[in-house]
């Protein structure tokens, strides 16, 4: 089980000279495989073959949060939600709740 997990963030925040970063949270091979409950040769498949977009980082890829999330939901399919339920109070979407609990059963 992976104790230490190392997040690597982006963020978006204005410099002085007033360009904008963005966040992005960043995750090796070995975390996303961990979340998912697979192997990491099966991330590493998804990768090769494109279902899991991923970017070189010398000689480890990185996998950006919300693709992970993507693929996810696809593992993890959830009932169609009534439409009082597919927008939150705040103006955000549904999450995939059978995924949340995947992960909050998993220890995320």
């Amino acid at each position: 089980m992976l104790w230490n997990f190392r997040v690597s963030w982006m963020w978006r925040r204005a410099t002085r000279s007033g360009a904008w970063r963005t966040i992005f949270c960043v995750l090796t091979v070995a975390e996303a495989a961990h979340r998912l409950g697979r192997n990491p040769e099966t991330v590493r498949r998804w990768i090769r073959s494109g279902r899991l977009p991923a970017r070189r980082v010398g000689v480890r890829h990185a996998i950006d949060d919300r693709d992970l999330r993507v693929v996810e939901d696809e593992l993890y399919p959830m009932s169609e939600l009534p439409e009082e339920w597919r927008i939150g109070d705040d103006g955000t979407s549904a999450p995939n709740w059978v995924a949340a609990l995947h992960r909050s059963r998993s220890g995320h």
